[in-house]
């Protein structure tokens, strides 16, 4: 039976393209310094949120927006970026007496809907000019993302496409609300689990006579002390020995 793993690659990939987005601000028509808050939600919540107001007055909508939203829309495999499955990735940290390793690991993209709410038109282009502009068309983030084996990857966001639509939710006398949507692909990886072996401690080498199919002579190495770690202080000895063989 398999054993079970987790190495939280997802959440991580989600919590390191939320930092993109995490500290946006822009100064309304009175000067004012306006901090946009972030959430993981999708858009769907935004028109909801409204829907569910009293009466869904200016106060209403001016208390919910401006306002960021993001989520995760899909995964797929992604086989251009697809190497050697068998290559092995080790664990060249590792101090005890065991050799880890895993298979290589496989390329996904993570797609992700950022969606941005604002009631003026204006307050929602000061806060897209802040993002679209580091997206030529992608940009580079850095995720430890196995971080045993002290693993860093950089990650590349690229910016798909972006579209807005202003609602009118009832009457034309009604708050109008202005929503975007820009959508993403997180081109990352994502890890099988790791396996091991003991470190080898001991080999033999017997060498043959082609001729006869004999061994005539046979190269003994061993670790002193056989207990010492690959850090440990330890030795290699070698013993050469020659075989006799009767008849």
């Amino acid at each position: 039976m398999r054993d079970t793993f987790y190495f939280a690659t997802m959440k991580k990939i989600i919590v390191a393209f939320a930092t993109i987005f995490d500290d946006i601000r822009y100064h309304d028509g009175f000067g004012r310094e306006i901090a946009v808050p972030l959430h993981y939600s999708p858009r769907s919540k935004f028109v909801e949120q409204l829907q569910n107001s009293p009466d869904m007055d200016q106060m209403a909508c001016d208390t919910i927006f401006p306002k960021l939203g993001f989520e995760m829309v899909g995964l797929a495999f992604a086989p251009e970026r697809h190497t050697n499955p068998l290559a092995k990735i080790s664990d060249v940290y590792n101090d005890d007496d065991s050799s880890k390793f895993m298979f290589n690991r496989v390329p996904y993209d993570f797609t992700f809907d950022v969606n941005i709410g604002t009631v003026k038109f204006e307050d929602s282009l000061k806060i897209v000019e802040q993002i679209v502009p580091f997206f030529t068309p992608e940009l580079t983030i850095t995720i430890k993302d196995k971080e045993d084996f002290r693993m860093e990857n950089n990650i590349p966001v690229v910016l798909n496409s972006s579209s807005f639509e202003i609602d009118y939710l009832g009457s034309n006398d009604t708050r109008r609300t202005v929503l975007w949507t820009l959508n993403f692909t997180v081109k990352g990886y994502l890890y099988s689990n790791v396996r091991g072996s003991q470190r080898i401690k001991e080999t033999i080498m017997n060498f043959h006579n082609s001729d006869y199919d004999e061994i005539y002579e046979r190269l003994t190495s061993v670790v002193v002390p056989r207990e010492a770690n690959k850090s440990d202080p330890h030795i290699v000895v070698d013993k050469r020995e020659d075989i006799i063989n009767d008849g």
